[in-house]
């Protein structure tokens, strides 16, 4: 039997030393073990199974739709490498069935048999499950976090990230606080205000010119007088943050249409 492995780490992983060659030398000795050729090896690096939309992924999956009949059998080292969440699995599983190759994990025991099929069905719901188990843990603590005044997510125009909380950007907050005392003077719009912004030289974070949507984002952001405002949340948090502008302009700004 020819065979293909396919090994993955994340970024959180990689800081843990979740090494793709410790998992490619454990899935080639499996392979030995076996008697199949390995005849490629695709390696993930630094991205999350919560997505099936991973680079060496789809290539693996292109490889074995070309070499239909050629390859026989995908190796992992553990059935979480392929994918965290139950459906992308089946997914993934599916477009190999088509291919004509069988999945196979060095650390579990799972095969085309009845109890082999019912086993991988398990190992794919614990993936899952670890994985909804983390990000339930995370939102708690973003959201402990946030009732303590930080901010967790990227820094807004006129702040910048730091280990800690967020800091005044001191290039770029002068001019969040120019544009709210420009645009509470009435008589501009969203358009007119994107283009002093960028003649200002305000730019977006991935360094683009800035558009009407970006002035109203930036218009409605109760983080620069200090409140701390997350879509969906009932409850709003005082920030511990610096402010850029007092709650007087930001409502005088926010009155005007």
């Amino acid at each position: 039997m020819r065979a293909i492995i396919y090994t993955r780490v994340s970024t959180a992983e990689q800081v843990k030393g979740y090494s793709l060659t410790y998992q490619e030398e454990l899935c080639r000795e499996h392979c030995k073990k076996n008697e199949w050729e390995v005849v490629e090896v695709f390696r993930e690096e630094g991205e999350s199974a919560k997505t099936a939309d991973r680079t060496q992924l789809l290539k693996l999956l292109r490889y074995c739709i070309d070499n239909k009949g050629k390859v026989d059998v995908v190796v992992v080292h553990k059935i979480d490498r392929v994918a965290r969440n139950a459906p992308d699995h089946h997914g993934i599983r599916a477009a190999l069935t088509r291919s004509g190759m069988v999945l196979r994990s060095v650390s579990e025991s799972i095969d085309e048999s009845s109890q082999g099929k019912f086993m991988e069905n398990i190992y794919a719901a614990v993936a899952q499950l670890d994985n909804d188990v983390r990000s339930e843990r995370t939102r708690e603590g973003m959201r402990e976090k946030v009732k303590q005044g930080q901010w967790s997510w990227k820094a807004p125009l006129g702040y910048k990230n730091t280990p800690e909380g967020l800091v005044m950007d001191e290039s770029t907050a002068p001019l969040i606080k120019k544009v709210f005392e420009v645009y509470a003077q009435g008589g501009r719009t969203y358009n007119d205000m994107a283009r002093l912004m960028n003649k200002w030289g305000l730019r977006s974070s991935r360094g683009g010119k800035l558009v009407p949507q970006s002035v109203e984002n930036i218009l409605q952001n109760k983080l620069y007088m200090g409140i701390i405002h997350v879509d969906g949340w009932k409850e709003e948090y005082s920030g511990v943050h610096p402010k850029i502008i007092d709650s007087t302009l930001f409502h005088k700004a926010t009155k005007v249409r």
